[in-house]
């Protein structure tokens, strides 16, 4: 975890968030268009065979991982084979809408050097396939890799008039199999629903927040809104979850952390997994924010943001499986920390992707700090991605003691939660009037959203370093 603020900037302009009604929980309407992920509904083999059992079915959930061999949760596709999968757009939305059509598939089998297996989508207008991608970079026999393949050009000619899309996948000679334990197609439109079918549902305004990211722990009294860390389960259905993601760096490896336990995104597994989504420097040296020993995400090209969403998003639907009700993304200003490789501009082209996928799942998405301007959400927060869609509502990090909560309390109301630290409380003067930062704070905006005082690195109450306090 990681817990940044910066100095302040601009006020930003109200968009009226302080309307919202602080009784019960609010909801959003989802985009007018967005990302839909398909699952494949049926599949057909041309050459070759698939594992005996084994059905499509196997290919709707990303479930493996490391070096698992769940045989009856991925299908085996045997000897030199072809074939294909059949997937359907959803009814809302229309086949000449459709901009963008990309494939994702969670393979282990051979290396491109012993067998190659390559995807192909077909193209309704030539009656012909079209390469998208191969195992090129997927490694040898032992580890799942999730592969990702932008979507080509001229995407409406891989929708049939009827929003059916096929998706062929085929092997050069016959020495070895495939394993592919999910496969999906994300269909990018213009007059889709974003894929979520419905509303998200927004935190109580002013509901007593608590901010849970070193340990999980029975909340304090009269609590209403938990943050976790995505590892731990959610609080229960009694309160309103939040899942912690380190979305744009990546966690501090661990004592003792094997190369085999499931991918929790410390720099370790990255390096082992996927070291071209590192951010490095013309030296090859990875990019490292010291003061966390994190190191920082490459999110500078399209094909690259691309391919760590693959990644991430099925973290968010981890979240959303478990129970959570939204997001926290960190560590949005690491483009500050980049030494000039990274710019906002191209961290915010990330958050145009991040966002509509995550509402997509019925999931909210806070702003979390990053409230400067021009670099950073000042303004734009709500509406950065298209005009209409944004963050849904704010976590702030000692936005007291930096004099910049007017930043956040003016973009979304009293959606926001904040924390202040105990580390962090300066004495602050008005009009002869002097204390802490907390103080003044509790008593500008304490009656009408949820502050609260906290020791640096939120331990659990058996800690004896642990501090709450609320307004």
């Amino acid at each position: 975890m990681t817990h940044r603020t910066t100095v302040p900037r601009l006020r930003l302009i109200s968009l009226g968030a302080a309307a919202l009604t602080a009784a019960g929980l609010l909801t959003a309407a989802p985009a007018s268009a967005g990302d839909d992920t398909l699952a494949p509904q049926s599949l057909a083999t041309t050459a070759g065979s698939i594992g005996s059992g084994q059905t499509v079915a196997n290919l709707a959930v990303r479930d493996q991982s490391g070096t698992q061999d769940g045989w009856n949760k991925y299908v085996e596709f045997i000897g030199q084979y072809a074939g294909y999968r059949n997937y359907t757009l959803p009814s809302n939305v229309a086949p000449a809408s459709v901009t963008g059509v990309a494939v994702s598939a969670n393979y282990r089998g051979p290396a491109k050097a012993e067998q190659r297996w390559s995807w192909s989508l077909y193209d309704w207008t030539t009656s012909s396939w079209s390469f998208v991608g191969d195992n090129a970079s997927a490694p040898s026999w032992g580890s799942w890799k999730l592969l990702s393949f932008a979507s080509p050009s001229s995407a409406a000619s891989f929708v049939s008039a009827s929003g059916a899309i096929r998706v062929r996948l085929t092997a050069n000679n016959g020495t070895d199999a495939a394993d592919i334990d999910f496969e999906s197609v994300t269909v990018t439109s213009s007059s889709g629903s974003g894929g979520g079918g419905g509303t998200v549902t927004l935190p109580p305004a002013d509901g007593k927040f608590s901010y849970q990211l070193g340990g999980a722990y029975a909340p304090e009294s009269g609590v209403q809104v938990v943050s976790r860390d995505r590892t731990a389960p959610p609080a229960g259905t009694a309160y309103y979850n939040i899942c912690y993601v380190n979305l744009l760096q990546t966690q501090p490896d661990e004592d003792g952390q094997s190369t085999t336990k499931p991918p929790y995104g410390t720099t370790r597994w990255w390096v082992l997994n996927h070291p071209d989504l590192l951010l490095t420097d013309a030296n090859g040296d990875v990019i490292v924010d010291a003061d966390w020993n994190e190191a920082l995400f490459d999110v500078r090209t399209a094909a690259k943001r691309t391919a760590l969403l693959a990644i991430q998003g099925a973290w968010f639907e981890q979240c959303r499986d478990d129970g959570y009700q939204a997001i926290e993304p960190d560590n949005l200003d690491a483009f500050s920390r980049s030494t000039g490789l990274i710019t906002f501009a191209q961290t915010k082209e990330y958050l145009k992707l991040v966002v509509p996928y995550v509402h997509d799942l019925g999931l909210a998405i806070a702003q979390k700090n990053t409230s400067d301007s021009p670099n950073g959400y000042g303004g734009i927060g709500s509406t950065f991605v298209d005009g209409t869609e944004g963050f849904d509502f704010a976590i702030a990090e000692e936005c007291a003691a930096y004099e910049e909560c007017d930043g956040y309390t003016d973009e979304y109301g009293a959606l926001v939660f904040e924390i202040e630290y105990t580390d962090n409380n300066p004495a602050q003067q008005r009009s002869d009037v002097t204390k802490s930062a907390y103080a003044w704070i509790c008593q500008d905006d304490g009656a009408t959203r949820s502050i609260i005082l906290r020791d640096r690195d939120v331990v659990t109450p058996t800690d004896p370093a642990y501090h709450y306090e609320e307004c």
